[in-house]
């Protein structure tokens, strides 16, 4: 007998009521409580050049990266969703002083992911459906 899978869904919405549903990344719930993450990384849809919007952005993506790195090792599956790139900047300061701050919406992983998306098409990938919900999606 299988175990169900805990999903839940970040920002990408499912029809299946056994998934749970967070509008946001901001959310309290630890990623590393379900067996499988789905994520759609957010985007940045507010005034630029607000620093303080800029550390709550910081802040929020840092934990959420220590609870993907916590999801992954223990053996959970992350699903991202690929989106357009969007970095939120932030100048402190004048025209030549002052310091320039800037996040991309998928700091919520490795710092280097963003910098490795590419566009292109494949025909690579099997699926293994259980009666999952993502792998609907996926398909």
């Amino acid at each position: 007998m299988s175990k169900r899978l805990r999903v839940i869904s970040v920002n990408f919405p499912f029809q299946n009521q056994q998934v749970v549903q967070e509008e946001t990344l901001a959310t309290n719930r630890a990623l590393f409580d379900f067996d499988v993450v789905v994520i759609r990384p957010p985007s940045f849809g507010f005034e630029l050049g607000r620093y303080d919007l800029y550390l709550r952005l910081a802040v929020m993506m840092k934990s959420k990266r220590s609870e993907i790195d916590r999801l992954l090792a223990q053996g959970g599956v992350l699903v991202i969703f690929l989106d357009a790139p969007y970095t939120y900047f932030v100048h402190t300061g004048g025209y030549t002083q002052g310091t320039r701050y800037s996040i991309s919406n998928y700091a919520f992983l490795q710092d280097n992911f963003v910098d490795c998306l590419r566009s292109g098409v494949g025909e690579q990938i099997r699926y293994s459906d259980h009666g999952d919900p993502f792998v609907k999606v996926l398909k």
